[in-house]
């Protein structure tokens, strides 16, 4: 039996006192698997994906094997899918979401080889991932007695918005980001259909105005919402515009995992739609390159 701790205090030092259990102490440890998952006490998923991609490695070698043997293609992507894909997304819908851009390099550099070694495309793991977090999502709308069940229904509804992720990488041009924000704004319909823009615009309040970005956007109906602080420097920095209900009772949280607040609102999404958006068409969008 083991105990692991998982504390984000990074002011003070703790100590803790260790369990006893029939006499015996409760040994601490730094990480332990847990349905075929590593959980450290950092919550970091780098020693998960580093054993998964050791072993995923592991049996390359067995399929270059089968291809220097000269097997038909169909059995070398079924060799694949059974034993290098399955390792590499056992569980990938609680891990692959928050892991870090190392993380998946090394991840994407196994599917390349098997990708060279069997000479076609495989499923790549961010697909994956979609799929079965939406397939995931479904089960719990239906099962009406699931803890997440509204939430869930909340996301539902949400496949059916225009949802896009836009960034400003700072100090990039302002002027091909103003433009990209135009070209992006047109694809929506101009109607009653909720839309929120919302994100890190990197732009104080002194620069707002001067900016243009708040003309643009009313140009487009969207209204700027007045938020409160979202920088520990007390900055504005994270901004909100709807359309076309504003959003109500604006926080900002302070979390201390990050320099930006929790920005927390209200806004009214009870209009349907007219134009419908399927879940594969919800992007992530970067207006200019990272």
């Amino acid at each position: 039996m083991c105990q692991l701790i998982v504390d984000f205090s990074t002011k003070h030092e703790r100590n803790y006192q260790t369990p006893v259990i029939n006499e015996n102490p409760v040994e601490r440890v730094d990480s332990f698997r847990y349905l075929s998952v590593h959980i450290t006490q950092d919550l970091s998923w780098s020693c998960h994906i580093n054993t998964v991609v050791k072993k995923a490695r592991q049996r390359l070698y067995h399929l270059r094997r089968l291809r220097d043997f000269r097997l038909p293609s169909k059995v070398l992507r079924n060799f694949h899918s059974c034993t290098i894909e399955s390792i590499l997304t056992r569980n990938i819908a609680t891990w692959f979401g928050n892991s870090t851009m190392q993380n998946r390099r090394a991840l994407q550099r196994v599917v390349q080889s098997a990708e060279r070694i069997i000479r076609t495309k495989v499923p790549d793991l961010h697909s994956i991932y979609n799929k079965r977090c939406w397939t995931k999502a479904r089960k719990i709308v239906k099962d009406l007695s699931h803890p997440n069940n509204g939430l869930c229904s909340l996301f539902s509804y949400l496949s059916n918005q225009p949802l896009h992720h836009c960034h400003l990488p700072p100090p990039g041009p302002l002027g091909d980001f103003m433009e990209g924000m135009d070209t992006l704004l047109s694809v929506f319909p101009s109607d009653t259909t909720p839309l929120t823009v919302l994100g890190d615009f990197n732009l104080p309040s002194d620069k707002l105005h001067s900016s243009g970005l708040l003309a643009l956007l009313n140009s487009f109906s969207l209204s700027f919402n007045s938020c409160p602080p979202t920088h520990k420097e007390g900055n504005v920095l994270d901004l909100v515009f709807t359309h076309p209900s504003p959003a109500t009772d604006m926080t900002a949280t302070p979390l201390h995992i990050s320099d930006h607040h929790l920005l927390s609102f209200l806004s009214c999404l009870n209009v349907t739609p007219s134009t419908s958006f399927s879940p594969a068409e919800i992007s992530t969008l970067s207006l200019l390159p990272l």
